[in-house]
């Protein structure tokens, strides 16, 4: 499998994460955020060390932050629950073997 293909899965699979997210969703408090918060930035960090951070990552949990500060914690838990995941893909990425040329 090249490149190409496991970015492609590793997205796809992100995107379904992102798309249930939100189902099933209790309210959220301030320590729950911070809780996510702090995972989100822990696996972030990770991923960034491994070179294979995602380029959206840092602008999701910005968003969380914010979403925050208005008071929707749960959007917020969410946000900062896909920055996370997105930081868990990438260092999945991270260990994937290359296979030859990209085409």
């Amino acid at each position: 499998m090249n490149h190409a293909k496991i970015f492609i899965s590793l997205a796809i699979s992100g995107f379904i994460t992102m798309g249930c997210s939100g189902y099933g969703t209790k309210s959220a408090s301030a320590d729950d955020y911070q809780k996510a918060l702090n995972e989100a930035s822990i696996t972030l960090d990770k991923a960034n060390k491994s070179g294979f951070e995602w380029r959206d990552s840092q602008d999701i949990l910005k968003a969380a932050e914010k979403a925050a500060q208005d008071g929707d914690f749960s959007r917020a838990v969410d946000m900062a629950n896909q920055a996370k995941r997105q930081g868990e893909l990438a260092l999945q990425q991270s260990k994937k073997p290359a296979t030859g040329p990209h085409t």
